[in-house]
C-alpha cells in the first residue's frame, strides 16, 4: 500500500508546436507539455529519409527543451 498519494503533474498536451508554445505553457503554470501532431508530422514528412526523420524529431525536441527548465530565483 502507498504510504501517501500525489496528484499527476498538470501538463498540456493541444496545439504544442513551438518553443514558444511550451514558454507560454510553462509561464501559465504548467508542469510540461505534451507534444503529439506537431512531432507526428515531422515524422512522416521525412519517412523516406530515415536519417532526416531522426534529426528533425531531434531538432525539435532540442528546440523545445530550454523552455521548460524554470530558472530557480
Amino acid at each position: 500500500m502507498l504510504a501517501s498519494y500525489e496528484a499527476a503533474p498538470a501538463v498540456l498536451g493541444f496545439g504544442i508546436s513551438s518553443n514558444e508554445h511550451v514558454r507560454a505553457a510553462c509561464a501559465a503554470g504548467f508542469d510540461g507539455v505534451i507534444v503529439g501532431s506537431a512531432l507526428v508530422q515531422r515524422v512522416t514528412d521525412n519517412l523516406h529519409d530515415r536519417p532526416r526523420m531522426r534529426s528533425s524529431a531531434a531538432e525539435m525536441m532540442r528546440e523545445m527543451k530550454p523552455a521548460t527548465v524554470r530558472l530557480r530565483v
